[in-house]
């Protein structure tokens, strides 16, 4: 009965300490922002992930032709890649002027998506099972949007952008 006193104890202090430093963590990373190079991060995506489609980068000034009601004014930089019309596979970082921005691109995102679904719906329904798998990621002022088989993989690269350890900027 005391040894099971005596581990009780010990997992308070455990936990305890687990908890402190998570709370030192946190707060030594407040206030501090990530700032991403959406080039750099649009790039990283397209050479760490495998696409089925040739990739090409989309010119900026075509945007409001796949993104329906997208406002300039709220994008800083953006770099997207669209694949051939074979395939729903796209890649696209914006940076967007403040965080209310990067929530109207996300809703945009999310009309993309949706619209790229009643596309594919009738002739090509496995893009449908692929767009039902995009990742579609806010963080700050910065929106990520990937469509591509691996989810999971999209989903660590761009962890990967956002937690390196080594420097506070991508």
């Amino acid at each position: 009965m005391k040894g099971m006193a005596v581990y009780m104890k010990l997992k308070r202090i455990v936990s305890g300490l687990l908890l402190s430093a998570l709370i030192a963590v946190t707060a030594s990373s407040c206030g501090q922002s990530v700032t991403v190079d959406v080039e750099v991060a649009a790039d990283t995506l397209y050479r760490n992930i495998t696409f089925e489609d040739t990739m090409e980068p989309m010119d900026s000034s075509m945007l409001s032709s796949i993104y329906s009601d997208i406002q300039s004014d709220d994008v800083v930089k953006c770099k997207v890649y669209v694949s051939s019309t074979a395939t729903a596979e796209e890649i696209a970082v914006f940076e967007a002027k403040d965080s209310a921005a990067a929530s109207r691109l996300e809703t945009i995102v999310n009309t993309r998506v949706q619209e790229q679904k009643d596309i594919y719906a009738d002739y090509a329904p496995l893009e449908v099972s692929r767009l039902e798998k995009a990742v579609i990621r806010k963080e700050g002022n910065y929106l990520f949007f990937c469509v591509a088989a691996d989810k999971d993989k999209v989903e660590s690269e761009i962890d990967a952008l956002f937690y390196r350890t080594d420097s506070k900027s991508l």
